[in-house]
């Protein structure tokens, strides 16, 4: 007789696929008896742990630092134009204004002010062409017009990691022509200790925080001489000599009445679509007090004017 023809058989299968699932959820659940307090253990360490990378994930992006950092690589991956100065005593002794065009992806810039020094003043031109790049400036209705194209590189360099957080010390010295001066590695990783000690309130800073109008600003109370002192104590390995670091410390010393009562702030302000719109550094000695600030708008729609005359001088340039 075949099986199918067997009455009972399919009621026989359903009884033993049942017998089988309950055995299966009775072992199931002694299992998690036995291994409750292990099971929870595990459970507490895994949100513990989602919620520290979540707190990390959180400061990463949202702390003064990091936002200010984030905020400068956005402007400085796009265009806007600038007013920057610099004053003494409410003076200004120095002034820039124009505007600036970066393109990461193709590597190209082209940038134009008007740069003031109490009374002498000029034009100033960056441009690139193909894989080279010129400065020049107006000098005597003459544009004077030569070759910066290594310096350019390494700005792109630098700013490849700025904008994603990172700092490269390397390509940072080389563009400011400080590479004989301090070393990159040591400069990054003394750099990383001030900036988490930016990030917060610390015995470095006191933060201030306001948000009006799709704007949001900060306001750092900055103790010159504890940071000042930090890298006396911490930063000696930055200096590529000795003699460098003696006359750094040497400098500290004589100046240390003026540094002891100086007041420090830093102020900046970064825009809903998350550019940098403003920012003011002043320092004020027992005399004087120095204030350099850097207003920046037209983000994504500045164009810099750039006379044919620069271009004609360049194309000079590049024939010679």
């Amino acid at each position: 007789m075949a099986y199918n023809e067997n009455p009972n058989a399919e009621n026989l299968l359903e009884k033993e696929i049942e017998i089988i699932e309950q055995e299966m959820r009775q072992r199931r659940k002694s299992w998690l008896r036995s291994h409750m307090t292990a099971i929870y253990i595990v459970a507490g360490i895994l949100i513990a742990v989602l919620v520290f990378f979540g707190i990390k994930w959180y400061n990463d992006s949202h702390s003064p630092i990091n936002r200010l950092i984030s905020a400068s690589g956005k402007n400085l991956g796009s265009s806007f134009s600038f007013h920057v100065t610099a004053q003494k005593n409410a003076e200004v002794v120095m002034s820039y204004d124009g505007a600036v065009k970066i393109d990461p992806s193709d590597k190209t810039i082209y940038a134009a002010y008007d740069a003031a020094y109490s009374s002498y003043s000029y034009q100033n031109i960056l441009y690139s062409s193909g894989k080279r790049y010129y400065k020049g400036n107006l000098y005597q209705n003459q544009w004077v017009v030569s070759e910066c194209t290594e310096r350019a590189q390494e700005f792109f360099d630098f700013y490849t990691d700025y904008r994603h957080g990172d700092f490269d010390g390397g390509s940072f010295l080389r563009f400011t022509g400080l590479n004989s001066v301090f070393s990159s590695t040591e400069l990054e990783s003394f750099l990383d200790t001030v900036k988490s000690r930016l990030s917060t309130d610390s015995a470095i800073a006191k933060i201030t925080t306001l948000r009006a109008d799709g704007y949001t600003s900060y306001h750092y109370d900055i103790d010159l001489k504890e940071l000042l002192d930090l890298i006396r104590n911490r930063g000696a390995s930055i200096f590529y000599t000795s003699p460098d670091y003696n006359r750094f410390v040497a400098r500290l010393d004589a100046n240390a009445e003026n540094i002891d009562k100086a007041l420090c702030t830093l102020d900046f302000t970064i825009t809903s679509s998350g550019y940098l719109s403003d920012l003011k550094l002043c320092i004020q000695t027992q005399e004087n007090t120095y204030t350099v600030h850097a207003e920046m708008d037209h983000f994504g729609e500045a164009e810099p004017k750039i006379p044919d005359e620069f271009f004609e001088a360049a194309r000079l340039q590049k024939t010679e």
